[in-house]
């Protein structure tokens, strides 16, 4: 019982942090605030997912960009990315910049 109650209390107060491998700047949020190093991140992100793509992956990551769509503009935004993804795998192209 008091095993239980510690794991509980424990839950509450331990804060584990995980670091996907390819961040290598620090950056902080708070609030409603990012930082500038966080907005680079991210905009280096969401450009690589749409011009980064091969015929089988072009769909996903399409998908995956929607994610940061304002709810108010996501139907539009995703018609256009989508049927450029048909039209890209139709023509079985492939978009890698480095």
């Amino acid at each position: 019982m008091v095993e239980g109650a510690m794991l509980i209390f424990l839950a509450k107060q331990v804060r584990v942090v995980v670091v996907p491998n390819f961040i290598d700047k620090q950056f902080s949020i708070q609030g409603n605030r990012a930082s500038y190093e966080y907005i680079s991140l991210m905009a280096g992100y969401s450009v690589r997912l749409l011009n980064d793509y091969t015929p089988s992956t072009v769909r996903q990551r399409r998908q995956e960009f929607l994610r940061f769509v304002a709810p108010e503009y996501y139907h539009d935004i995703e018609a256009k990315l989508l049927a450029e993804a048909d039209e890209l795998i139709r023509y079985d192209t492939s978009c890698f910049f480095v």
